[in-house]
């Protein structure tokens, strides 16, 4: 069976923690994505530019796909997620390549390694949506 697993989560939730250890489940299969990885340089520095989020989403998604064209059986996307809109495409994608998606909400409250202002943070805490069923529903086979 092929999965899709759309880790989601407020900033400092555990979701790159989660993603990391869920790779370690599969030694081979597996690619891990989301969408700091483009503000993440080769050493480690995360230099975080707003005006390009939409480029890094944009390469987290075009990742995801190359996964699913390559048939890896476990693909997994770590991202905050808020809106449903925001995994509506992920959907998508995985109804056009055949994927069941699991869906995991991590609701821990470790800090955030990136600095996330609280006034930001409080505007994804206010739009978050936490029942995705009308994308299940949507998607439906």
């Amino acid at each position: 069976m092929k999965i899709l697993y759309l880790v989601r989560g407020l900033p400092g939730s555990g979701k790159t923690t989660l993603a990391e250890n869920l790779c370690l489940k599969w030694a081979n299969g597996v690619a891990r994505f989301e969408a700091d990885d483009f503000f993440t340089k080769d050493s480690g520095e995360y230099n975080f530019i707003p005006s390009l989020i939409k480029n890094a989403h944009d390469q987290c998604y075009h990742n995801v796909e190359i996964s699913m064209v390559n048939s890896i059986s476990h693909i997994i996307v770590s991202n905050t997620f808020t809106t449903l809109w925001e995994m509506d495409r992920y959907f998508a994608l995985a109804a056009k390549y055949e994927y069941y998606v699991l869906v995991i909400l991590t609701q821990g409250e470790f800090g955030s390694v990136h600095n996330v202002p609280a006034e930001t943070f409080e505007k994804m805490r206010k739009r978050f949506e936490y029942d995705v069923s009308p994308l299940y529903a949507k998607y439906k086979k």
